[in-house]
C-alpha cells in the first residue's frame, strides 16, 4: 500500500504541475515556471529529455516550396477495404500506412526543416503530419501533430540518443494530460511504454511566418529500434502497430 501511495503522490505532483500551466496563473508565476524549465546545456540521454517536468522550445523553419510540398495530398479510390465485426477495416493498401486517414487517402509527404530544439539545432531534418481522427480533428489549423525524422539525411544525427520525435497536439484533449499520465501509469505497472515530454513550438516559413508561436505540444516516444534497446535491451524485435478493434 505504501508503494502505491507513493507512486499515487507522485502522479499528482505531475498533475498539479501541468494544471499550472493551463490554468491562468500570474506574470511573476509564469516567469518563474519559464525559468525552471530553461535548459542550457541540450540532454545527454533520453531519460532527461523525457520528463513531464521538461517544457522544451522547438523552433521548425521551413523555405517555402518545402512547405507546400509537406502538406497532405489525397489519392483516388481510397476507402476502408470492407468491414470487420467492429467497424471499417482500417488495414492500409500494400505500402501505405495503416489507420483511418490512411484508409481515406490521405498521403503525409516528407518534407526538409530545419529544427532547433532543447538548445540544438539540427539544420536538415525531415518532417511530415500524423495521425488519423486527430489529423481530421485538427484539419484546416496551422497546429498539427508532427513526426519528425532526425536520421532521414545524417544517419548521425540523434537528440539524447533518439532519432526520432512526435509531436503530438493533443487535440482532444485540452488537458495536455490524458496521454501522458496513462503512459506514466503503465510505466509505474511495469509495462514498457513511451515516454512524454512538452514543448512550445513555433514555426517560421521563408517569405511567411516568422517565428510563428503554434502552442503546446507533447512530444512522446517513437516505439522503434531505440525503444527496443531502452526497454528490452535489444535493437532488434518485431513491434505491431494495432488499427481498430479487430486484431
Amino acid at each position: 500500500m505504501v508503494i502505491i501511495w507513493c507512486r499515487r503522490k507522485a502522479l499528482a505532483r505531475r498533475f498539479a504541475f501541468l494544471l499550472s500551466i493551463i490554468l491562468p496563473i500570474s506574470a511573476s508565476d509564469r516567469l518563474l515556471l519559464a525559468a525552471s524549465n530553461i535548459r542550457l546545456q541540450p540532454p545527454v540521454t533520453s531519460s532527461a529529455f523525457f520528463q513531464l517536468t521538461n517544457i522544451w522550445t522547438a523552433h521548425f523553419t521551413f523555405e517555402r516550396e518545402q512547405w507546400r510540398a509537406m502538406q497532405a495530398t489525397e489519392e483516388d479510390g481510397a476507402g476502408p477495404r470492407g468491414w470487420g465485426q467492429n467497424g471499417p477495416n482500417l488495414i492500409g493498401r500494400p505500402g501505405t500506412r495503416n489507420g483511418l486517414s490512411s484508409v481515406r487517402g490521405v498521403v503525409f509527404n516528407y518534407a526538409h526543416a530545419s529544427l532547433e530544439i532543447a538548445g540544438t539545432n539540427f539544420p536538415k531534418v525531415a518532417v511530415r503530419y500524423k495521425g488519423n481522427g486527430t489529423w481530421f480533428r485538427s484539419s484546416g489549423n496551422l497546429k498539427q501533430s508532427l513526426k519528425v525524422d532526425l536520421n532521414e539525411f545524417n544517419k548521425k544525427l540523434k537528440l539524447a540518443g533518439v532519432s526520432m520525435l512526435n509531436f503530438h497536439t493533443e487535440v482532444s484533449d485540452p488537458a495536455w494530460m490524458n496521454e501522458a499520465l496513462s503512459y506514466q501509469l503503465y510505466r509505474d505497472a511495469k509495462v514498457p511504454s513511451p515516454r512524454v515530454a512538452y514543448a512550445k513550438a513555433y514555426l517560421t516559413i521563408r517569405g511567411g511566418y516568422q517565428h510563428r508561436y503554434l502552442g503546446l505540444y507533447s512530444i512522446v516516444e517513437n516505439i522503434d529500434h531505440h525503444f527496443l534497446k531502452e526497454n528490452f535491451g535489444a535493437k532488434e524485435g518485431a513491434i505491431f502497430k494495432p488499427v481498430g478493434p479487430d486484431l
